[in-house]
């Protein structure tokens, strides 16, 4: 939600200010609090939250989201004070059902930062993150500050079709994150 927290874009500088990063605890997958530091070169940006602000559906398969449909969103990344921080340009298709009926949708993303671009593309659980699930799509810096960049775009939806919370991690090639 708009101004309920901190935007935190973390830069890597001397071990004696680094500050802890939120990690995702093992269980849950949520972000926690209790964090070690980002290591060296690594950015993390927390605390967005993200509105859709359009998009389309293409429901073959059936009402939203059903096996065989697709579509497009734009959405809009902001920081905690409400400032537009970036904008994500994304394609959607759900093209199976786990073995427990549970939906798998594949996501493919472009997002644009004031520092840079990040393609994020992937599967996840479309059934669990409409239960609010927090959810990740592998990204790559493919522009600006973050060309050459690995990591993960974290994702929470609160409500389907309009509301998010996101964070993206990524770190140089070949470094853990």
């Amino acid at each position: 939600m708009k101004g309920s927290s901190t935007m935190l874009v973390r830069r890597i500088v001397p071990p004696v200010l680094l500050s802890a990063a939120l990690t995702l605890t093992a269980a849950s997958g949520v972000p926690s609090s209790a964090a070690p530091p980002v290591p060296e070169g690594c950015v993390v940006i927390d605390n967005l939250s993200e509105t859709i602000v359009d998009g389309t559906e293409n429901e073959l398969g059936g009402p939203f989201p059903s096996v065989g449909d697709s579509g497009t969103y734009l959405d809009r990344l902001y920081d905690p004070a409400g400032k537009l921080v970036g904008t994500v340009y994304g394609l959607i298709n759900v093209p199976f059902a786990l073995p427990g009926g549970e939906l798998v949708e594949h996501s493919d993303e472009r997002i644009e930062l004031p520092e840079g671009t990040i393609e994020a593309a992937g599967l996840f659980n479309v059934t669990q993150a409409e239960r609010k699930v927090w959810q990740f799509l592998p990204l790559v810096g493919t522009g600006g500050r973050y060309r050459g960049m690995v990591g993960k775009r974290y994702f929470q939806i609160l409500q389907f079709r309009h509301s998010l919370n996101a964070r993206i991690e990524m770190c140089p090639a070949g470094r853990p994150s």
